[in-house]
């Protein structure tokens, strides 16, 4: 499975030459004031920065050839 979001031939990113494996991930709207204090500015906020990038991590191994 690819993942990409990039699959135009002329940025030299086709599958003879260069397999995408890119991904565009919206997580939330920063300028919503609960999203903010969750994601960056509560007492809490590095710890659930760590869990959403090791949740990110762990799907995309998942979506790898083993």
């Amino acid at each position: 499975m690819k993942l990409g979001v990039l699959a135009d031939p002329s940025l030299g990113n086709s599958a003879g030459s260069h397999p995408c494996r890119a991904c565009l991930l919206e997580i939330e709207f920063m300028d919503v004031p609960a999203v903010d204090q969750l994601i960056n500015t509560g007492p809490n906020a590095a710890t659930m920065r760590s869990e959403i990038a090791a949740a990110i991590k762990d799907a995309i191994l998942a979506q790898l050839p083993a």
